[in-house]
């Protein structure tokens, strides 16, 4: 499964859709790995952000946070971002 969250209403479901129909979980030995962005991590005025940083309020910017749902979606079903 390969595509941009521009190319879906409800990413974040699609995003889970795939690793419902295409993965067949972690008890079968597989990863089911999600390439999210570091755009949504909330760095401001050019500070350094890591997977610790916190992440930008989804709902005050949608375009990332379709993004931050998603990883949250993977998460949530045994995969990793």
């Amino acid at each position: 499964f390969c595509a941009p969250p521009s190319g879906f209403e409800n990413y974040a479901q699609a995003v889970k859709d795939a690793a419902a129909q295409l993965w067949s979980g972690p008890s079968d030995g597989g990863t089911f790995v999600f390439t999210s962005s570091g755009g949504v991590y909330e760095g401001i005025d050019g500070e350094i952000v890591n997977e610790e940083s916190a992440t930008i309020d989804p709902e005050e910017n949608p375009r990332q946070g379709r993004i931050v749902y998603a990883e949250k979606e993977v998460i949530e079903n045994g995969g990793c971002v």
